[in-house]
């Protein structure tokens, strides 16, 4: 004796949702790639002490001779390249998550900051730039003098 496993007539619709569902898997993970494709620029974190502010982002193989820091008035632009080990051949990939090539990324800074005194760090991959604030706030002293001897 066979036994048919009953089906409701809804059961197309189901079908149906299982491959909108494939497709919009599939439009995400494209979607995903084009945009790690697309943003070929470090990402990084700026927060705010009460003396300074830090800048830190990630450079995992990049050597300091391939980063550049400028300062153009309170403009910082970093640049730097991520170059491929030369033992590995382009055909010899399977899968590339890692981006490599130029890249260059420009931030203003707040107006607080002085811009003269910037300093640069790249320790374990990681690219630390420390930026003072001026000292605008803080009193000063002045002295008064007379015109008289």
């Amino acid at each position: 004796m066979n036994i048919w496993t009953w089906r409701p007539t809804l059961d197309a619709l189901g079908e149906l949702q299982r491959q909108v569902d494939r497709l919009f898997d599939f439009t995400q993970d494209v979607s995903r790639q084009l945009y790690q494709a697309w943003r070929q620029f470090p990402a990084f974190n700026l927060y705010e002490t009460p003396n300074e502010f830090w800048l830190l982002a990630p450079m995992p193989g990049v050597r300091p001779e391939d980063l550049d820091v400028t300062l153009l008035g309170s403009t910082l632009t970093i640049r730097g390249e991520r170059k491929r080990p030369d033992q590995v051949p382009e055909e010899a990939y399977r899968r590339m998550e890692r981006w490599v090539g130029k890249w260059s990324r420009t931030v203003q800074l707040p107006e607080s900051a002085d811009a003269d005194k910037v300093s640069a760090l790249l320790e374990n991959g990681v690219l630390y730039l420390r930026i003072p604030k001026v000292s605008e706030g803080q009193p000063r002293q002045v002295q008064v003098k007379t015109s008289s001897p």
